[in-house]
């Protein structure tokens, strides 16, 4: 096997290991084509609200401290 191919199998494994991660913890079954879609759908979902979260954290920090700084 390639090395290309190895590391590509070794990917491919792991999401896999982690689909069937993620559907256990949401109680689905990702070998049925719907609950596959649906353990997807949730994992894209989630990333997206924790990239967004993390996005917005420095800018509440920084109007949090711009806040404290007008009562002065």
């Amino acid at each position: 096997m390639a090395k290309t191919e190895l590391m590509s199998y070794r990917i491919t494994e792991r999401r896999r290991q982690w689909i069937d991660e993620l559907a256990g913890m949401l109680g689905l079954d990702p070998t049925k084509r719907g609950d596959g879609a649906q353990v997807l759908d949730y994992a894209l979902k989630r990333t997206i609200a924790e990239e967004r979260a993390r996005a917005a954290q420095p800018a509440a920090v920084a109007a949090a401290g711009q806040e404290e700084g007008d009562d002065d």
